[in-house]
């Protein structure tokens, strides 16, 4: 399965981008690497997972473009932020069939109000029917109809 990660240099992907490495899927991480990309450099992942270096607001339109043919399945933004998080909304989601999940990490976190606000904003012309998970109360995701 192809795969797009975006902040596969973070927490998540530091966790998930093994398994996926372990599991044969073809990888594309996109990330700013604001904290260096020697996670990323290591053996088990050469020539296994394609970095896309860069600002997401830049990255994900670039994308988009580059590969008109890629359809999304799974969406986890972990952008905290507004602007990418609209960003990967807006060129992202169009990409993405009915049944296809959007995660968020952060909805609804008082410290990091920008992807709640880039949701809402999202929302008002896309309708998301947001669940939780019991173990989390940030993170929301809604499967689309």
């Amino acid at each position: 399965m192809n795969i797009l990660v975006t902040g596969g240099a973070g927490y998540v992907g530091s966790v998930l981008l093994p398994e996926l490495v372990k599991d044969g899927h073809s990888i594309k991480c996109l990330d700013r690497f604001f904290f260096g990309d020697e996670f990323l450099s290591q053996k088990q992942f050469d020539g296994k997972i394609e970095l896309i270096k860069g600002d997401a607001i830049k990255t994900i339109p670039k994308f988009v473009l580059d590969n008109p043919h890629v359809l999304i399945s799974l969406m986890y933004l972990d952008f905290d932020l507004y602007e990418p998080t609209k960003v990967a909304l807006e060129n992202l989601v169009p990409r993405m069939p009915k049944g296809a999940v959007i995660a968020f990490d952060e909805l609804d976190n008082p410290l990091w109000p920008g992807e709640t606000q880039a949701m809402i904003e999202f929302c008002k012309d896309n309708k998301l029917r947001i669940q939780r998970f019991p173990f989390d109360p940030f993170i929301g995701y809604a499967v689309l109809k």
